[in-house]
């Protein structure tokens, strides 16, 4: 078996927590997209990692504008996970998202907002490893049910 697909299908069976990236500016520009491949890396300082594709069309602005989102999903959010995985013409019709003061988008009601500035990336044949220390964001206080990604296809966890 080719090495690619081996891997492709290895990683059908690891579930993975969903997550939209996105970008933005006070001027109006907006970007999102839906990604499973996140990661946190440190604690000191606290950064993350996420993994676009170099021809998603976020790529390009989080690059040029060196900072992001990430709004980690609870289970009430596979509709707006869908819609910014797709070709949908605008991601930001949710009455969820807002923005903070430099322009990144959020949702209000995702399990957890993570705010974070470009640290570094990574580039690949195909995918940037864009890796964000965070600066700030938001907690729920409720008790976790993430969306998971399993398999191709959405679920929800237990929750806790």
């Amino acid at each position: 078996m080719a090495p690619d697909i081996l891997l492709k299908q290895a990683m059908r069976g690891v579930a993975s927590t969903v997550v939209i990236v996105t970008t933005g500016d006070v001027h109006g520009e907006r970007h999102a997209m839906t990604a499973n491949s996140f990661t946190s890396v440190s604690l000191q300082p606290p950064t993350v990692l996420v993994c676009i594709n170099l021809q998603a069309s976020l790529y390009e602005p989080v690059r040029r504008l060196d900072r992001f989102c990430i709004n980690i999903l609870g289970q009430e959010h596979e509709d707006v996970a869908r819609m910014c995985s797709g070709r949908a013409a605008d991601r930001f019709v949710h009455p969820e998202w807002r923005f903070n003061g430099t322009g990144l988008p959020y949702l209000a009601k995702a399990q957890a907002v993570l705010f974070c500035e470009t640290s570094g990336h990574h580039l690949t044949q195909t995918h940037a490893v864009v890796l964000g220390e965070v600066s700030g964001g938001l907690q729920q206080a409720a008790a976790p049910a993430p969306l998971l990604y399993l398999d191709g296809r959405f679920l929800c966890a237990p929750k806790s």
